[in-house]
């Protein structure tokens, strides 16, 4: 199932989708299969931090000229949504089941941003966390809105409870009409494939609820 963080800090994040970092809390990552690694979004020619700092300013800038408040220091200034491969997916399709999250994730946070592709900081998919880690993809986005003539960051905006709901079951439906078939969470389906047991409509719907919840806590009710 895919889960979402929201960030007002740049901080030791980056430089963990990145494999930047000079030690890692998680002791399952094996550095030497980092190569193993992709970043599916395009190279920006600068890090990730920059990136953001760019829109950042950016937005700064415009409420500053428009004698608007300053950015609050707890603005969200980036979301990430994580998407773990399914377990009933054939390892042969993982690199198409990782693309078609990208295309996904950059085209759906393209339009509500108005930046297009513009809006991915980056892609990073892990290989490289241990056998008990399913390989997954860090899909990481700015929050800065540039529509309608304004500019602004409001990752309330972007993300609310509803998105977390539609994300999800959207982004299964395009990866399953593109040829991926597997299930990320679908009460259509006879097996769980997290536990193995009979899933049922009912059972779905308090998965989802669940999902859902873990997420707003794990942003800290910004929404």
């Amino acid at each position: 199932m895919p889960e979402l963080t929201k960030y007002h800090q740049l901080g030791h994040v980056l430089a963990h989708y990145s494999r930047d970092a000079k030690f890692y809390s998680n002791t399952d990552v094996d550095t030497s299969k980092s190569y193993l690694n992709k970043n599916y979004a395009p190279n920006h020619g600068c890090t990730q931090a920059e990136y953001i700092n760019r829109y950042v300013k950016q937005v700064a800038e415009y409420r500053k000229e428009n004698g608007m408040p300053k950015i609050r220091k707890d603005a969200v200034k980036f979301c990430t949504w994580c998407v773990t491969v399914p377990k009933d997916l054939d390892e042969e399709y993982y690199d198409k089941f990782f693309q078609l999250c990208y295309e996904f994730t950059a085209k759906r946070y393209g339009e509500k941003t108005g930046l297009g592709e513009d809006c991915m900081i980056s892609a990073w998919r892990h290989s490289d966390e241990g056998p008990k880690t399913r390989d997954h993809i860090h899909l990481c986005f700015v929050s800065a809105i540039f529509k309608d003539e304004k500019k602004r960051l409001c990752g309330k905006e972007l993300i609310n409870r509803k998105e977390l709901k539609d994300y999800q079951v959207e982004l299964e439906k395009y990866i399953n009409s593109n040829g991926c078939r597997c299930h990320i969470l679908n009460g259509n389906t006879t097996m769980n494939p997290r536990t193995g047991k009979a899933y049922k409509p009912k059972d779905y719907k308090r998965d989802l609820e669940r999902t859902i919840n873990r997420d707003i806590e794990r942003t800290r009710g910004r929404f």
